[in-house]
C-alpha cells in the first residue's frame, strides 16, 4: 500500500433469532449509519474506488413477500465491482426466493444456498466476484462475524445524507425525511399519504416540500404527478409514505415516481410502507428505495453517491478569468482533483513578459466554482509558456514550462511545484533536472499522484538519437520533491517523442511516444507501462494496438485510474474519414496490460481529432475531439463521455455547448472525477479579446 492509499476495513456481525438476534456492519470500526437493523437482510454499499458510503436498506425477507425480488432488483442494478456488506438478523429465509439467491450468487455466494431458518449469515464481497471469493460466514447455532480490508486511493468525505422512514397504518402509522440526522419540516406536519421533500441538487437544501394525502383527496395524484413533472432534471426528491400512499395513485402519479427512478412503485398496495430517494431523470431501478408489505420500511442514502447511478452530464458553467487578454490560450491544459481544479493559460503575458503563462486556480464553493488565485511563480520570462501542462493532487500541483530556458540552454524545460497552506497557493518548488539540453522540452507533460510526480520530456536525445524523449520521477521527502529516476526504454528510436503524455496512479505510470514506429508503420505511435518495485520504476510492457497505421499518434494522451488506462490517437482514420481518431482501452488482468475496446464514436468526421485528450476517473471516461465541426461551425470541437457498463466501455454523452465558434478547438483539453467534468476550449474568443480561451464545467444529475 502506497502512502497515498487508504486501507478500508469493513466487518459484519449477525445473529439468528435464538443467537442474539442482532446484525451489525462498521467501517474502520465505526458503524455504518444504520437508522436501525431489521429483520431479513440489512446491505449496505460502499464504493470500490473511492471508499465512499453509497447507502444502507434493509429487505425483511422473513415477513414480507415482495422484499427478496425488491433485493434481487437491487442487487441486479448495481455496477460490477460495487462493495456490498450483508448481515442477517432474525431471519432472512423464509421468503428468500430463486431469484433473490441468484443476486447473492452474483456476489459470488454459494452459502446463500445452505441459508436455513433463523440462521446468521455475514458477507462481504462485490458485484460479479467469482464464486467462492467472498469473505462469508455462516452458522446455524451461533452468532458470525466476518471482516475484510480493501486498498482504496483514498477515503473520499461522505458528504450529506438523506434518511426516509415509512410505516403503513398497521406497522407504525409514521414517515419521517431527514437531512444530516435533522428532520426536516413539511408545513401542516407529516400526513397520510405520499410525503415528499425536494433537495436542490447543488446546494443540498430542502426547496419544497408538501404532503399529498391521496386517500382523501382524489386530485391530489395528480397535483403530486404535477409537482414531479415541473422539477428541472437533477433535483433530488425524498417520498415517505404514512398510512396508505396507494389509494387513488393514478397512472399519472406512478410515472411520476418512474421518472425519479423508481421501480417498485407498481408494487406499492394498499397501506404498504414505501420509502425512497430519487432524482429527476433517473432511470427506474437506479436509485434507492423500499417497500414492505408486512412492516416499516427505512432507506439512508449519501447525496454524493448518485455519482454511481445513471445520470446525465449538463452543461453548469463557463469559466472565462476577467483578466484574460487575446491570445491567452486559457483552457489549453487542465486537471481536477475533488473541488480543486487548475487551467493553463500558457500565452499569458506576466508582468511585461509576452507568453511568459500562467495558470488559474478554481474552487467549488456553494455549488460554483469560483476563480481563487492566478499563479505565475517568480522569475518567468518570455515564451517559457507556463501552464502548457497541469496537474493536481490533494494540495500539491506542478505546471509546466516546457520553453523556459536553462543556464544557456533555450528550451530545455521547467516545472514548477506548488502546495496549498492556509488558503493559499505558493510556489515551493523548480524542477529542473541538471542534465537537460537545449530543446529538451522538459514540463511538456505533467502527472501528479499523491508523493509521486512525473515528469515529460519528449525533445531529449540519446546516444546520437534525437528526440528520443524522457520522461523524469520526482518523489516528494522531507518537505522536497527530489528526482528520483530518468525513464527511457531502451528500444526507442530517434523521433520517437517519449514523454508526449504522461500519467501516473499509486505504483504504476504510463508514458506515450506519439511518434514510435510499429512494425511497419511510421509514426504509429506507442506508450509504455512503469511500475514502481522495491524503490525502483521498472518497464512492464509496450502497449502498440496491432491495428495501428502510419501516423496514428498513439500515445499522444494518456490517462490511468486503478486498473484500467486509456490511450489517444487522434490521427486513426475511421470509415474513410482521415484523423478521424480513437482511443484504447487497456486493463491489468493477472499482472499484464491487456487490450479490451476501441472506442470509436460513429459521428466522427474527417480531422475531428477524437482522442486529443483523455481522462478517465473510476468507471467514467471523457475524450475530447477538438476538430469535430458542429452545425457549421469547422473546429468547434467536442468532448464524449463513456461509463463503464456490465463490463463495456458505453458512450454516454456528447458534450458541445450551443455557444462554441469555429476553430474554438472544444476538446483540446479535459479532465474528470465522477461528478464533474472540465472540458477546455483554449481557442473561444472573449468579449474584445480573440483566442482568449475558456472551459466549461459540467456535472453529473444532480
Amino acid at each position: 500500500m502506497t502512502k497515498n492509499q487508504t486501507n478500508l476495513l469493513v466487518k459484519v456481525q449477525s445473529a439468528g433469532y435464538n443467537h442474539g438476534n442482532s446484525a451489525l456492519i462498521t467501517v474502520n470500526d465505526e458503524e455504518f449509519g444504520f437508522e436501525s437493523y431489521s429483520q431479513g437482510l440489512n446491505v449496505a454499499l460502499i464504493h470500490e474506488v473511492t471508499g465512499q458510503k453509497l447507502c444502507c436498506t434493509t429487505f425483511d425477507t422473513y415477513g414480507d413477500e415482495g422484499s427478496a425480488t425488491a433485493f434481487a432488483q437491487f442487487i441486479e442494478n448495481l455496477p460490477n465491482g460495487r462493495i456490498v456488506a450483508l448481515s442477517v438478523k432474525d431471519d432472512a429465509s423464509l421468503r428468500l426466493n430463486d431469484r433473490a439467491k441468484k443476486a447473492c450468487e452474483s456476489l459470488g455466494s454459494y452459502l446463500s444456498y445452505f441459508l436455513q431458518f433463523r440462521s446468521s449469515w455475514t458477507m462481504i464481497s462485490q458485484k460479479n466476484a467469482l464464486p467462492g471469493t467472498p469473505e462469508e460466514s455462516l452458522s446455524y447455532e451461533a452468532a458470525v462475524t466476518c471482516s475484510r480490508s480493501f486498498v482504496v486511493p483514498s477515503v473520499s468525505a461522505n458528504g450529506s445524507t438523506i434518511s426516509v422512514t415509512s410505516a403503513g397504518l398497521d406497522f407504525g402509522d409514521v414517515a419521517q425525511i431527514t437531512l444530516n440526522g435533522q428532520g426536516v419540516a413539511i408545513e401542516g406536519g407529516y400526513q397520510r399519504g405520499l410525503n415528499v421533500v425536494v433537495f436542490d441538487s447543488s446546494t443540498t437544501i430542502p426547496i419544497l416540500n408538501q404532503s399529498f394525502d391521496l386517500f382523501a383527496n382524489p386530485t391530489a395524484a395528480d397535483a403530486f404527478a404535477q409537482l414531479i413533472e415541473d422539477l428541472p432534471e437533477g433535483q433530488i426528491v425524498a417520498i415517505a409514505v404514512k398510512d396508505d400512499g396507494f389509494y387513488n395513485l393514478s397512472e399519472r402519479a406512478k410515472q411520476a415516481c418512474e421518472a425519479i427512478g423508481s421501480r417498485l412503485i407498481h408494487h406499492l398496495q394498499f397501506r404498504n410502507s414505501w420509502a425512497i430517494v430519487g432524482y429527476k431523470g433517473a432511470s427506474p431501478g437506479s436509485i434507492i428505495e423500499n417497500l414492505n408489505t408486512s412492516g416499516a420500511v427505512s432507506v439512508k442514502f449519501w447525496i454524493s453517491s448518485l455519482i454511481s447511478m445513471n445520470g446525465k452530464w449538463q452543461q453548469k458553467q463557463k469559466l472565462q478569468p476577467s483578466d484574460l487578454q487575446s491570445k491567452d490560450i486559457f483552457g489549453s491544459a487542465i486537471a481536477l482533483s475533488e473541488k480543486i481544479a487548475i487551467i493553463g493559460a500558457r500565452m499569458a503575458e506576466v508582468e511585461g513578459h509576452p507568453a511568459a503563462g500562467s495558470a488559474y486556480i478554481f474552487e467549488l464553493e456553494n455549488g460554483q466554482w469560483q476563480q481563487k488565485q492566478r499563479l505565475h511563480p517568480p522569475g518567468l520570462q518570455r515564451q517559457d509558456v507556463f501552464g502548457n501542462s497541469v496537474a493536481i493532487s490533494g494540495d500539491v500541483a506542478i505546471v509546466g514550462a516546457y520553453f523556459a530556458d536553462a543556464e544557456g540552454r533555450p528550451d530545455a524545460g521547467s516545472a514548477y511545484i506548488f502546495h496549498l497552506e492556509n488558503g493559499q497557493w505558493h510556489p515551493k518548488q523548480k524542477l529542473q533536472p541538471s542534465d537537460l539540453q537545449q530543446g529538451d522540452y522538459f514540463g511538456n507533460s505533467v502527472a501528479i499522484s499523491g508523493e509521486l510526480a512525473i515528469v515529460g520530456a519528449y525533445g531529449v536525445d540519446s546516444e546520437g538519437r534525437p528526440n528520443v524523449g524522457s520522461a523524469y520521477i520526482f518523489q516528494l521527502e522531507n518537505g522536497q520533491w527530489h528526482p528520483k529516476q530518468k525513464l527511457q526504454p531502451a528500444d526507442l528510436q530517434g523521433g520517437d517523442c517519449f514523454g508526449t503524455s504522461v500519467a501516473i496512479s499509486g505504483k504504476v505510470a504510463i508514458v506515450g511516444a506519439r511518434l514510435a514506429h510499429g512494425e511497419s508503420s511510421q509514426y504509429a505511435g506507442s506508450a509504455y507501462i512503469f511500475q514502481l518495485e522495491n524503490g525502483q520504476w521498472h518497464p512492464k510492457q509496450k502497449l502498440q494496438p496491432a491495428d495501428l497505421q502510419q501516423s496514428d499518434n498513439f500515445g499522444n494522451s494518456v490517462a490511468i485510474s486503478g486498473e484500467v488506462a486509456i490511450v489517444g490517437a487522434y490521427g486513426v482514420d475511421f470509415e474513410g474519414y482521415r484523423d478521424a481518431g480513437s482511443a484504447y482501452i487497456f486493463q491489468l488482468e493477472n499482472g499484464q496490460w491487456h487490450p479490451k475496446q476501441k472506442l470509436q464514436p460513429a459521428d466522427l468526421q474527417r480531422g475531428g481529432g477524437f482522442g486529443t485528450s483523455v481522462a478517465i476517473s473510476s468507471q467514467v471516461a471523457i475524450i475530447g475531439a477538438s476538430g469535430l465541426d458542429a452545425e457549421g461551425r469547422p473546429d468547434a470541437g467536442s468532448a464524449y463521455i463513456f461509463h463503464l457498463e456490465n463490463g463495456e466501455w458505453q458512450q454516454k454523452e456528447k458534450l458541445q455547448p450551443a455557444d462554441l465558434e469555429h476553430n474554438n478547438c472544444f476538446g483540446y483539453a479535459v479532465a474528470i472525477s465522477e461528478t464533474v467534468a472540465i472540458v477546455g476550449a483554449h481557442n473561444a474568443h472573449a468579449e474584445g479579446s480573440p483566442y482568449a480561451g475558456s472551459a466549461y464545467i459540467f456535472a453529473t444529475l444532480p
